[in-house]
């Protein structure tokens, strides 16, 4: 069900800036007509982030192309900010 958009989100490694927007926008719009309520589309962004992390963020860095990489860092460096705030407040 969620193939197309999960290789569309795969892709963005192998475009430039302004494919990966354009892609971006098309997997937004594949979201948007495949859910049909807040539950589903939090359910649905949830897995998408989980197969993300488990990817890009544990993969061995050996194994990944050097915009894998980079998506990789951002996924880590956001969970760690997400930590630090939640400590902090």
């Amino acid at each position: 069900m969620y193939e197309d958009l999960i290789r569309r989100l795969m892709a963005l490694e192998a475009q430039t800036a302004n494919e990966e927007a354009e892609t971006l926008r098309k997997a937004v719009d594949a979201i948007d007509d495949l859910v049909e309520d807040r539950n589903a589309l939090r359910s649905e962004l949830t897995a998408e982030m989980l197969m993300l992390w488990r990817e890009y963020a544990m993969a061995d860095d050996s194994t990944l192309t050097p915009a894998a990489k980079r998506l990789g860092a951002e996924l880590l460096a956001a969970f760690d900010a997400r930590v630090s705030s939640s400590v902090k407040g």
